[in-house]
């Protein structure tokens, strides 16, 4: 589940959210990667939190803030006639990923298929996680721990793949990992999805 650590990452807004919402910000910027944030996904965070968080990591340098000139904004607004779905933001960290041979780290499909139709790497929060893991920033159980905190305030996370990481890091049968998920999510373990309880 681990990669190559990219050495440049630019941050979407959708992966501070989870980053701040499972108390993870500072541990995934001590990773060995220089983050990047444009400077309109850092107008587009409305949340305290995040907000704060953010701005408190561009300020102590662990977290750099791209600013656009009349050019690149020009060509940021070409990308968003181009594509369809992505915002202004999102567009402006697709192009900045792009110039600077960079990873993108979103968690939006609309995003992760544009970047990667451009040649750009891209990863979710589910690898911020395993590169945590396998630097031993956290501990597995901690891992799984924070894993269901986040299945519980982003519900677009992949079931399969976060029951696989559940299963592993907290040593549990895939019975349990799928039980504990449903749990996080607010749904009944015993539905069995076709309407009928068991």
């Amino acid at each position: 589940m681990t990669a190559v650590l990219p050495k440049v990452a630019i941050q979407d807004a959708n992966i501070l959210i989870d980053m701040v919402d499972i108390d993870l910000l500072d541990v995934m910027l001590e990773l060995p990667v220089e983050f990047h944030v444009s400077d309109f996904v850092l107008g587009e965070l409305t949340e305290g939190s995040v907000l704060n968080a953010a701005t408190a990591a561009v300020a102590d340098g662990r977290l750099i803030a791209d600013a656009f000139d009349a050019e690149e904004i020009e060509a940021v607004a070409e990308l968003l006639n181009e594509v369809s779905g992505p915002s202004f933001p999102d567009c402006s960290c697709i192009f900045l990923a792009g110039k600077l041979s960079a990873a993108l780290l979103t968690g939006d499909a609309r995003m992760r298929r544009e970047a990667k139709s451009r040649g750009i790497r891209v990863h979710g929060s589910l690898w911020i996680l395993d590169q945590l893991l396998a630097a031993g920033a956290l501990a597995p159980p901690v891992a799984g721990e924070r894993l269901l905190a986040l299945a519980r305030s982003n519900r677009r996370l992949p079931a399969a793949a976060c029951i696989s990481r559940i299963e592993t890091w907290m040593q549990v049968s895939t019975e349990e990992a799928d039980a504990l998920m449903a749990v996080a999510l607010n749904e009944d373990p015993t539905d069995t999805g076709d309407g009928e309880q068991t």
